[in-house]
């Protein structure tokens, strides 16, 4: 059964500490991951930065929506996140 799964991002002390051109990089590089994404049949919905400005905003920085084909797809998702290094720049929540 499809799932929808949402990551929430909070930038933490290292993210702040990169430069525009490190960030950029990164963007790159995930970017670049994402068509190994759609072959394990993820698809990226959506994602955003979290407007500060916003009524009732979640405290989080930015968002990610996907929707993967099951359960454990999801959790090789998840895995795959971890092992990407995302993580040591931003805090996740699903």
């Amino acid at each position: 059964m499809q799932q929808v799964f949402v990551e929430l991002y909070k930038y933490n002390d290292a993210w702040r500490a990169t430069t525009p051109a490190e960030r950029a990089g990164f963007v790159r590089n995930v970017s670049g991951s994402l068509s190994q994404l759609t072959r394990g049949g993820v698809e990226v919905i959506a994602f955003a930065v979290n407007d500060p400005g916003t009524d009732r905003r979640a405290p989080y920085d930015f968002f990610c929506v996907y929707l993967v084909p099951d359960r454990d797809a999801q959790r090789e998702f998840e895995r795959g996140i971890e092992e990407s290094g995302c993580t040591a720049i931003s805090t996740r929540s699903t």
